[in-house]
């Protein structure tokens, strides 16, 4: 089956934060194992730190007072901090400035923030890629693109549902497939953050893999070997049909996620021989359990079975 693209669009829309990046961003600092985020709104500042030295995790309030952030933490103390200099000490920790992410604006409203070795012409060729599928549509959506030599990551930022809602999550993956060749192309990371910039849920995104009408994708810690097995045992069972099927691995736990036709999900006769069907393609991927999901064509979930 062939995936709704327009409604997927809708989806993600409805999945998508317009929060942006405030003028009240100061700046980000990085050092060993520790990175520190601030940002000021009047008078009063927010320290977000993330691994600091094991100590702590979070956002702290802060006030400035004598070359200082009090952040009123005993066990970490006060920030030294200038505003005039790029470096910070906090904890004994030593922080240098990182490099300022710089953006571009697509339409009147939308933005591409980029860093690392991401250029300007990929900011832009992803913001218009952006644009060409409907996610981008003057709503003030903020996207995020890094590029380093550890890889391409891709960041959205979503509301809660975007997050935490399996179809909304498969949906965003998706999008960042089809957008991956304005950016260097695959592999490459899909992240969710919230508001905040703090990461909720993160994707590895890989080629697809098609065997005859099969359309394999594959996620997590599924790998390309068990995705074209995968793809080869459905082609061989099911050599006329046209499918569309996920599959992941995370935490050990293997899911398949087939898209189906309207009210499959609803035909108990239809999901008892699905059920059959992925325990005889079971061992391509090393067996079972496997949890069987049925999904419409906006890879909304509308059923989930085990399969023992």
């Amino acid at each position: 089956m062939f995936l709704a693209r327009s409604a997927l669009v809708v989806l993600l829309l409805l999945a998508a934060s317009c929060a942006r990046k405030s003028d009240a961003f100061i700046g980000h600092w990085k050092g060993h194992n520790v990175e520190v985020t601030i940002t000021k709104d009047g008078d009063n500042y927010l320290v977000d730190s993330q691994n600091l030295a094991g100590m702590a995790n979070g956002k702290f309030p802060a006030t400035y007072k004598d070359g200082k952030l009090q952040t009123g933490q005993p066990l970490l103390g006060d920030i030294m901090y200038s505003a005039d200099h790029d470096a910070i000490y906090w904890a004994g920790n030593e922080m240098k400035r990182a490099k300022p992410e710089f953006k571009v604006q697509i339409g009147t409203k939308d933005e591409v923030h980029y860093s690392g070795t991401a250029t300007k012409e990929q900011a832009l060729a992803l913001g218009q890629a952006l644009k060409t599928s409907g996610y981008f549509s003057d709503a003030g959506v903020t996207v995020l693109l890094n590029k380093s030599d550890s890889g391409t990551i891709i960041s959205f930022v979503v509301n809660p549902a975007g997050w935490t809602e399996w179809g909304k999550v498969a949906a965003f993956e998706q999008i960042g497939r089809d957008v991956a060749s304005t950016v260097g192309g695959l592999p490459l990371r899909v992240r969710l953050v919230d508001d905040g910039m703090e990461m909720k849920k993160e994707m590895d995104v890989h080629p697809n893999i098609k065997a005859g009408g099969i359309e394999m994708r594959y996620s997590g810690s599924a790998t390309e070997v068990q995705a074209k097995a995968l793809a080869e045992a459905f082609h061989k069972a099911l050599a006329d049909k046209e499918l569309t099927v996920l599959f992941s691995v995370n935490q050990g736990k293997k899911e398949i996620a087939i898209v189906v036709h309207a009210g499959t999900w609803d035909d108990a006769g239809t999901v008892a021989g699905l059920q059959t069907f992925i325990r005889s393609v079971a061992d391509s991927v090393g067996g079972l359990p496997i949890a069987l999901r049925l999904i419409d064509s906006t890879l909304d979930s509308k059923k989930e079975v085990p399969v023992q």
